[in-house]
């Protein structure tokens, strides 16, 4: 029996993993003492989750030919890992409530379309509300408040970001769908970005 930790796996003539820490473990023929050492390694390390399975047999390798831990040990075994990671991964959940994490947004959640969901930088998934998509036809802004320097790239330019000057708060006016008239106050990054499509519209380049 072997375990370790690793960042890379490599199975056949690939690698895997590169990210965070993996256990590896070969659960053929385990004996107690080390299935109890790797209950206590998850306690030490407190993964945020852990991909585990039951190993099966596979005919004509050499595992196959080894003396095989019985089912119905094999499957205490399992449930017992997965209730103490359910465990482990509640516990450091918990620890973030009331917490502000960056979170890379990958768009409406699929499970319930009045939420977003993405990613934190440790790569848990998350939840949350936001504003719907907005469309804006002829957008103008109409009062802008805290000028800072920044950068910005885009699509149709080369050579980089380039130096441009920005508003941290924005008031805009726009038809909507229906070509009805909107205004609304927009901060932070959200009134970046329509800052720099609105100089699109009015020719700008940054």
């Amino acid at each position: 029996m072997e375990r370790k930790i690793t960042k890379r796996i490599k199975i056949g003539d690939r690698f895997i993993g590169g990210g965070g820490n993996v256990l590896v473990q070969s659960m053929t023929c385990t004996p107690t003492t080390d299935f109890e050492a790797t209950l206590a390694m998850l306690e030490k390390v407190r993964f945020d989750m852990l991909y585990s399975f039951i190993y099966s047999p596979r005919k004509g390798t050499p595992a196959a030919e080894m003396e095989q831990v019985p089912k119905d040990v094999t499957a205490e075994r399992f449930e017992r890992l997965l209730a103490l990671q359910k465990e482990i991964g509640q516990a450091r959940n918990d620890a973030l409530v009331g917490k502000t994490l960056r979170v890379l947004c990958d768009g409406i959640s699929k499970g319930n379309e009045a939420l977003y969901s993405g990613r934190t930088e440790g790569n848990k998934i998350a939840f949350f509300e936001g504003d719907s998509p907005v469309v804006m036809y002829n957008p103008e802004i109409l009062k802008a408040e805290g000028e800072y320097d920044t950068e910005e790239g885009c699509l149709s330019l080369l050579g980089g970001p380039r130096k441009c000057k920005r508003y941290q708060k924005i008031k805009v006016r726009w038809d909507n769908e229906s070509f009805q008239k909107r205004i609304k106050t927009f901060t932070g990054w959200t009134a970046q970005i329509i800052q720099h499509e609105v100089d699109h519209c009015n020719g700008i380049l940054i």
